[in-house]
């Protein structure tokens, strides 16, 4: 599959917050740590320097922060596909960094995970963020 993304028409039914959020996903069989770029109850957003085709499943674990203070953190895990992939285009890139944006939707999550999801951008946007 190509890396490349055209922008497509936004077809998100729910809100999309941007927020750091810490996940870990399996590819591969290896265990890799990246932060969320924005969040939703359907999918996720987030950075990598592993170049994943589109297409791919990913088991990830959410650390889903409960409150706006992030006192308290859930673990979420979610089944995801991967929906489009983008590379990052910087002046340069040193080794390790970031090169690509990846998109997943949840294909597989709980209804009390979604709602914990929900909960939290709900609290999120009641603070103004």
């Amino acid at each position: 599959m190509e890396e490349h993304r055209d922008m497509p028409v936004e077809r998100r039914r729910s809100f999309r917050l941007k927020d750091n959020i810490f996940i870990s996903y399996c590819l591969k069989s290896r265990i890799f740590k990246a932060i969320t770029q924005n969040i939703s109850s359907g999918g996720l957003m987030f950075e990598s320097d592993k170049k994943i085709s589109v297409g791919s499943d990913l088991d990830i674990e959410i650390y889903q922060p409960a409150n706006y203070f992030k006192t308290l953190i859930f673990i979420l895990p979610v089944k995801t596909r991967v929906i489009w992939i983008e590379k990052i285009k910087y002046g340069f890139l040193e080794m390790g960094e970031n090169s690509y944006r990846v998109g997943v939707s949840f294909v597989k999550i709980k209804d009390e995970e979604r709602g914990k999801i929900r909960q939290y951008i709900d609290e999120i946007k009641g603070q103004g963020a």
